[in-house]
């Protein structure tokens, strides 16, 4: 198991804030309406990820998971599991999300998957002049690396922005079953 380091680490997080800035990341997106979810309660967020959004909100919520934020460089993002249901084992090769943008960077996704191409180049240029939210990952059990249930093409974006010799890193919301000092992370202490 290797090992994910962090900059910083914050204390727990409740489940409904994570519900929360999840919607508001889709609400932004031109394919679904503006929403705001301030006064939502859990089951209304849960109700509105699963059928608004068409977003996999019951592996967020299945086992009552501890919540944990950590900032996390672009390099390291790259050793998180994709969410497989949405074709992002295909772009990876089977295997962690760094698998999609070495695909990339060699050319092999340029005309089977365009439209990936396309979103995360444009992401890309957004490093590191825009805010991104939180990427939302799980980790189930004995299980490592953690699965990311959104935030893939952030994830992607800021591998590729890291590559280039930038210093980019995004939140994590980490929903984890074991305790996290039992888990493989550590302090970066690089700078």
């Amino acid at each position: 198991m290797s090992p994910i380091r962090y900059r910083r680490r914050r204390t727990q997080l409740d489940i409904t804030e994570v519900l929360r800035q999840w919607i508001l990341r889709e609400a932004q997106k031109e394919a679904y309406p503006a929403a705001d979810p301030s006064g939502w309660d859990r089951e209304r967020l849960v109700s509105e990820l699963r059928t608004t959004y068409d977003e996999p909100v019951q592996y967020a919520t299945f086992g009552a998971p501890d919540w944990t934020t950590l900032v996390v460089r672009g390099s390291e993002l790259g050793k998180f599991d994709p969410y497989p249901s949405i074709g992002c084992n295909w772009l990876t090769g089977g295997k962690t999300l760094a698998g999609a943008i070495d695909r990339l960077q060699a050319g092999e996704l340029d005309d089977e998957a365009s439209d990936f191409v396309a979103k995360v180049s444009t992401l890309r240029r957004q490093f590191p002049d825009h805010g991104f939210g939180a990427v939302i990952v799980r980790q189930y059990e004995e299980f490592w690396p953690p699965v990311t249930l959104d935030g893939n093409h952030r994830a992607w974006a800021a591998i590729l922005a890291a590559r280039d010799g930038l210093d980019v890193a995004l939140e994590v919301h980490v929903g984890h079953e074991s305790s996290l000092d039992c888990l493989p992370v550590e302090k970066d202490n690089t700078g």
